[in-house]
């Protein structure tokens, strides 16, 4: 079962650790969204929850899912959502979202709309928040700075939601770079047990 997280009652950060972005709400049709868009000098731009949920979510057993866009990824020097359970004060889980180096390989795509999901077992964990009771979620936007701040970072948040964790774990099989042996070896032993993998092929070799 899924819990869709409304984007409204959402202000920009306050307080000397942030400097505000311009946040606006909007839509394409095909979803609501709210567009950030930063100062384009590297500060960082947060938009979080006015007024504490009432009642709080509860996010035990389950996972985070966001459907996020960007205009420019090379303007993108950091995204992550977070869940509190104090008007995110002190206390929050962090998810960021990954980048890497080899932007072809990244997620996050210019200008296509994503969705990634978070475990809160890879979340970066501030005080002491309590799962069972976020009342408070943010976005936190930074983009790669641009000296005469002329570029900044445009991105679309499409939403949050809480889905359930599956009843029982899973085990994924993964393979880099499309070695010969994958196909030779891996692939037939899997076969032979009804396996699947995935194969994470470099391209350009």
């Amino acid at each position: 079962m899924a819990t869709s997280i409304l984007l409204d009652g959402l202000v920009f950060g306050e307080g000397p650790r942030w400097r505000e972005g311009r946040f606006e709400y909007g839509g394409d049709g095909a979803r609501h969204w709210i567009r950030g868009t930063t100062p384009g000098d590297g500060t960082t731009a947060l938009l979080a929850t006015r007024t504490p949920y009432d009642p709080p979510f509860d996010f035990r057993g389950r996972f985070v899912k966001v459907a996020i866009k960007v205009e420019d990824v090379s303007r993108l020097g950091g995204m992550e959502f977070r869940l509190s359970s104090d008007g995110m004060r002190s206390d929050y889980f962090s998810f960021a979202v990954p980048l890497f180096a080899d932007t072809p390989y990244n997620l996050l795509q210019a200008g296509e709309w994503q969705t990634v999901s978070f475990s809160f077992g890879s979340a970066h964990v501030l005080g002491s928040p309590d799962r069972a009771r976020i009342n408070a979620i943010g976005w936190v936007l930074r983009d790669n700075a641009d000296p005469s701040g002329a570029r900044p970072l445009v991105a679309y948040w499409g939403g949050l939601t809480a889905v359930d964790e599956a009843p029982h774990g899973v085990v994924s099989l993964t393979f880099d770079d499309g070695y010969d042996e994958h196909h030779q070896i891996a692939a037939p032993a899997l076969a032979r047990h009804s396996f699947r993998g995935t194969a994470y092929v470099m391209p350009d070799q």
